[in-house]
């Protein structure tokens, strides 16, 4: 064997793998692909407003800089139990949604190998809603809102609306 060659080779292999890993997408980088190429083509308003809200305020500033192929479920689990710990569990619970969908992303794209984001810990209680109101109570609140008191007419009018076509409050005020 040419020990020179084989130095040769070393520095090849050296300056191969600097090469590659100076093209490996960020964190930033896989957080924007997944915002410009699924969540706007894809999510609804709302959606795409507090993702962006989640990357640019919470994440970005935490992970960004850091190359994603990098990355451990430790160091977005210590993330996330900082963002619980500075910001709301909720907050938190939403962040690791959005890490999660986009390496899931990533990964289907061939943009990286594994997904660090798989088994993250939840933080916050999520309690689903029961409690609707009865036929009576319907009838009650229809008649209340007939000669409104402690409210606008625009405001009762619009309780009524919600009551008719059982519309969520944000989908309605989102209406034409």
């Amino acid at each position: 064997e040419d020990p020179s060659e084989k130095v040769r080779q070393q520095r090849e292999a050296k300056r191969t793998k600097f090469v590659e890993r100076a093209g490996a997408p960020t964190v930033s980088d896989i957080l924007t692909e997944y915002l410009t190429r699924h969540i706007d083509s894809n999510g609804r308003e709302t959606t795409r407003a507090e993702f962006k809200r989640l990357i640019e305020k919470e994440l970005t500033p935490r992970l960004g800089s850091r190359k994603a192929a990098d990355l451990t479920r430790t160091a977005v689990v210590a993330i996330l139990d900082d963002i619980a710990d500075k910001r709301t569990t909720h907050i938190a619970d939403h962040a690791s949604q959005v890490l999660r969908a986009a390496f899931r992303f990533a990964v289907k794209r061939g943009r990286l190998q594994q997904n660090p984001c798989l088994e993250l810990p939840k933080y916050a209680e999520h309690k689903t809603r029961d409690r609707v109101l009865s036929t009576d109570e319907i009838r009650k609140l229809w008649k209340k809102l007939k000669e409104p008191k402690g409210v606008s007419q625009p405001v009762a009018l619009a309780l009524k609306l919600l009551l008719a076509t059982g519309q969520r409050r944000g989908s309605l005020m989102a209406a034409r």
